[in-house]
């Protein structure tokens, strides 16, 4: 008899003395097969439903809004800028600050955790500064909404216009 790759496992499954199922190597061979297909299907679905959101996202605050004097400064501490990589990690950049981390969709809600804050990890930062890096993302898979814990309102971020597709 030829060996297989599951010799150990052919043979006959009895239930009340009667052989229901024989799984022969090549059985087993077809039933490992199919159960790696369906689990690359399942990963490669779950990929798909984020790759509309991995690329550059752009939004302004209501700079009018802002206690700052100078409209070009205003300006900059209006916008927020995200970019969602699909390995996870993302770059955020808020009025100017730089946070970097990880991020992880969750139906319509996209959890950022802070990783880096002026490129210094967020655990060495005081407490009240990391209470104040909480941010919720919402998304409908092709529009983001951004609220800062400071902020009063949703921003809605759009996709950079050189990263639509």
């Amino acid at each position: 008899m030829k060996a297989g790759i599951f010799p150990s496992i052919s043979g006959s499954v009895r239930f009340s003395g009667k052989a229901r199922h024989t799984l022969t190597p090549h059985r087993a061979r077809f039933y490992l097969c199919l159960f790696i297909s369906t689990l690359s299907v399942v990963f490669l679905t779950g990929c798909t439903n984020n790759r509309a959101l991995f690329g550059k996202w752009e939004g302004d605050r209501d700079w009018k809004k802002l206690p700052v004097s100078n409209e070009l400064a205003a300006r900059a501490f209006a916008a927020v800028n995200l970019e969602l990589n699909p390995n996870g990690n993302f770059i955020l950049i808020d009025g100017g600050i730089p946070f970097t981390g990880s991020w992880v969709r969750t139906g319509d809600t996209i959890r950022l955790d802070i990783e880096t804050y002026f490129n210094k990890s967020v655990g060495s930062q005081p407490e009240e500064v990391r209470n104040l890096m909480e941010f919720t993302l919402r998304t409908d898979g092709t529009s983001l909404w951004y609220k800062s814990k400071s902020d009063t309102s949703e921003i809605i971020l759009k996709k950079s216009e050189n990263q639509k597709s």
